[in-house]
């Protein structure tokens, strides 16, 4: 088993330091924004209705 010296030790957490500090800063970046949309237009209208047990046959109404 290696033993780490205090330099290995020093850049393994150097790296690990950078690593998430450039990890922070891109997501930062691209992370996806919220944007608010109007409640009527994200709902679309429903065009028809199946059942399960009878895929091939569509309906106009629930039930």
């Amino acid at each position: 088993m290696a033993s780490l010296t205090l330099k290995n030790t020093a850049l393994i957490l150097g790296s690990m330091l950078i690593g998430g500090a450039l990890t922070a800063a891109l997501y930062a970046r691209w992370a996806p924004t919220q944007s608010a949309a109007p409640a009527a237009e994200q709902q679309r209208k429903v065009l028809f209705w199946y059942d399960p047990m009878y895929p091939n046959t569509r309906f106009d109404k629930t039930g």
